[in-house]
């Protein structure tokens, strides 16, 4: 008995672009496994390809938020976005009215996946038609799922390529030159569309949003209408991408995670905007002339951000009032001068040199004995970089690191 497939008959409307054909049409999760692959590359094995190697924990993802009932998605979740696909050669196909056609797949013959390929891989799980690509084993995790998934319908547009080189540019023009969602804006549309609230290791993403929302937004903040929504027009002091990336390190740390997570949300979002309050009594300078210091750099900003838990140690207690954050900076002295934080500083003090050119892990500083610093460790995007095109840019980076070691040391 031939294990041949039959040819594949589906329907969908033909449309030409700069003479090439496309058709847009619909299949279920059943047909794609019988039709579609992907053209990865997997240099261990010589595999020649274009694609990146599939990731079956992305698949796991998807397929367990496609199963998963929550009070949003009542286990309903959509996919809209189309698979974007690709046939090698002209397709076979029968015009019909309006447009419309019926396409056929021949026997043997399949789609290449240009885009679209852990969405694939996902409703394939989901479906029970995918097998493991390291043991060979098909993953059962849903089987209460199978048939409903088997059946699910998904936009699928075809184009039909005269080799596979035409694939791999639509594949590199698709992941490299269009432009992909900011993380603000992405992050937003989760949290006011009701959509999965980032878990684990990306839990911290909405948290920063909400207090970088609050920070744009209270009236009550010294940066309302500072921070630039990705949809802003006119001039600001630092982009609200920046200040969520900053707020990273803050936010994903046992203590106010913790706290978050046990609905003091509100508390923390009080906490930064007194925090920077207090920051502008003690250097109203940075917030007169923004541009003139290193405060509203990016790496000013991450490494206030940064400081924020030290900080509230030394005031001792968990969520410091304004007051008690004035408190703890105001014993900084040199480090919170108008001289020091500009950012035309080109002073060489005695801090160590803080680069690993040889690494992108965190280096390590040891301060001179005769001063009894401990050693410490600190990110290295903090630190000075060598390549850096100006010197405003480095004084910055030096200034940032310096005032964060300082906290980290004990100093303050």
């Amino acid at each position: 008995m031939s294990n041949v497939r039959k040819p594949m008959e589906i329907f969908g409307i033909k449309t030409l672009q700069n003479g090439i054909g496309l058709f847009c049409t619909k299949m279920t999760v059943s047909q794609l496994a019988q039709v579609c692959e992907v053209d990865f590359a997997d240099p261990a094995s010589g595999k020649l390809g274009y694609q990146r190697k599939p990731d079956e924990k992305r698949f796991f993802e998807l397929a367990k938020f496609l199963t998963t009932k929550d009070a949003k998605t009542k286990g309903n979740a959509i996919l809209p976005p189309a698979i974007i696909a690709s046939y090698r050669g002209a397709l076979e196909h029968k015009e019909g009215k309006h447009g419309f056609c019926e396409i056929i797949v021949p026997a043997g013959e399949k789609l290449w996946i240009i885009d679209g390929q852990h969405r694939f891989g996902g409703l394939m799980v989901a479906a029970g038609l995918y097998s493991s690509k390291s043991t060979g084993r098909k993953m059962d995790a849903f089987k209460a799922h199978h048939a409903k998934f088997q059946a699910f319908e998904i936009p699928v547009i075809i184009i039909e390529s005269k080799d596979v080189d035409v694939e791999a540019y639509q594949f590199s023009v698709i992941n490299s030159e269009a432009k992909k969602v900011d993380k603000y804006l992405a992050t937003a549309g989760i949290l006011k569309g009701g959509g999965p609230v980032p878990t684990s290791q990306n839990a911290w993403e909405q948290r920063a949003f909400v207090v970088c929302e609050r920070l744009r937004l209270d009236a009550d903040s010294p940066l309302r209408g500072k921070i630039k929504h990705p949809n802003d027009k006119g001039r600001f002091w630092c982009t609200a991408k920046g200040m969520m990336n900053s707020l990273k390190f803050p936010l994903n740390s046992g203590t106010y995670a913790a706290a978050w997570e046990n609905g003091q949300s509100e508390r923390i979002c009080r906490m930064f905007i007194d925090y920077w309050n207090a920051w502008r009594k003690v250097a109203p300078f940075c917030f007169d002339s923004h541009k003139e210091f290193a405060l509203f750099k990016s790496s000013g900003i991450t490494a206030f951000n940064y400081c924020l838990n030290a900080i509230a140690q030394k005031a001792g207690e968990r969520f410091p009032s304004e007051g008690q954050f004035v408190e703890v900076l105001q014993k900084l002295g040199r480090y919170r001068t108008k001289e020091y934080w500009h950012v035309h500083t080109t002073e060489e003090s005695t801090w160590p040199e803080d680069t690993d050119k040889s690494s992108k892990k965190p280096t390590t500083s040891v301060q001179p004995s005769s001063n009894n610093y401990e050693q410490t460790s600190y990110p290295a995007g903090l630190a000075g970089r060598a390549g850096d095109k100006t010197k405003k840019r480095r004084a910055g980076l030096r200034n940032s690191q310096r005032t964060l070691i300082s906290f980290r040391l004990g100093t303050a």
